[in-house]
């Protein structure tokens, strides 16, 4: 009996840098705009339902309104820590198309105003966190537009009485 003759193959490697931008359109790119320029938050307020949406659409999510580009109002960069989590695992770099794992904790946070952003923490010590705490952002001072990278991490404020 003839031996069967395993087909071989062959496996070429190679690693392609193809730089490209896109457009960010008139709502995600005036908040850029403005985490840049004058670090602030902006979101729109919905005309119906009156929630302030972050990032801002153009259509609301929660009543399907659709609205025009002109109901812009600050969201503001302090807010409430509701959750807060340590990556157990890489998280890849869309920049950098590298994996790696942070130091800091990942929280979604409240602004004051509404709005959710889920972003880091300064404090890296987990018992030092808690729900309920009150933050702030911290901006980069150099290096800004990069989006919501322009946010360093968000760091714990004193709460007022």
């Amino acid at each position: 009996m003839a031996e069967e003759k395993k087909e071989e193959l062959i496996g070429i490697e190679f690693f392609s840098k193809i730089p490209y931008n896109w457009g960010m359109g008139p709502y995600v790119g005036t908040v850029f705009t403005e985490m840049k320029e004058n670090k602030r938050i902006w979101g729109i307020r919905c005309p119906k339902c009156k929630k302030l949406l972050f990032p801002p659409e153009a259509m609301c999510g929660y009543c399907f309104t659709e609205f025009t580009h002109d109901n812009w109002e600050e969201v503001g960069d302090e807010g409430t820590v509701v959750q807060f989590t340590k990556a157990g695992m890489p998280i890849f770099d869309i920049r950098k198309g590298t994996f790696a794992f942070s130091e800091r904790p990942l929280a979604n946070i409240q602004f004051d105003t509404g709005p959710y952003i889920m972003h880091w923490l300064e404090e890296k010590d987990l018992a030092k966190l808690h729900l309920g705490m009150k933050v702030k952002a911290v901006w980069r001072e150099q290096g800004r537009g990069r989006g919501y990278e322009d946010i360093m991490y968000f760091r714990a404020i004193e709460e007022k009485k």
